[in-house]
């Protein structure tokens, strides 16, 4: 379904430029604001995320994410520079992606998201706690299933503090 979509869109490279233009222009402000808690603690922060890698890593390279802490979808493009699918051989790609991703990262895991997704992380055992992120949305579905809402990322900070 997500190939297909891509492909009514007609996207090209410049696209995928424009867009991360535009993303990094609306950064969540407490993000913003703590840019340097992620490039202190960078080594231990991964994005496991349903968007596109060619997106996503450009706009948090300067926040001290490396490329291999990056988990998306991959878009392909064809000859002529247009985006015409996604390698869906990709697990993000697939039902409970984000679940067998995080199986692969070592370590006490601590699920940061805003989505049902983010939650399966924890719901199948591969994170010990999930922080409903509302800075942005509040999917109020998941209030209860999650193990702390933070309103910002000082929140989130401030619960890390506490718990390690």
């Amino acid at each position: 379904a997500l190939t297909n979509r891509i492909k009514l869109i007609n996207a090209t490279e410049n696209d995928i430029l424009k867009t991360i233009e535009i993303i990094k222009m609306n950064i969540s402000t407490s993000i913003i604001k703590n840019k340097q808690f992620f490039i202190e603690n960078s080594k231990n922060c991964y994005i496991v995320s349903g968007g596109f890698k060619e997106i996503i890593e450009p706009i948090v390279k300067s926040y001290g994410i490396k490329n291999n802490q990056i988990f998306a979808n991959d878009l392909h493009l064809n000859k002529n520079g247009i985006i015409d699918g996604i390698n869906d051989q990709n697990e993000l790609s697939m039902d409970q992606g984000k679940v067998k991703i995080a199986k692969k990262i070592n370590g006490n895991k601590i699920i940061l998201g805003d989505g049902y997704t983010d939650y399966e992380i924890k719901k199948f055992n591969q994170a010990e706690t999930f922080i409903q992120f509302t800075e942005n949305i509040n999917r109020k579905s998941l209030n209860n299933k999650a193990d702390y809402i933070a309103k910002n990322f000082d929140e989130i900070i401030k619960y890390l503090e506490n718990e390690i």
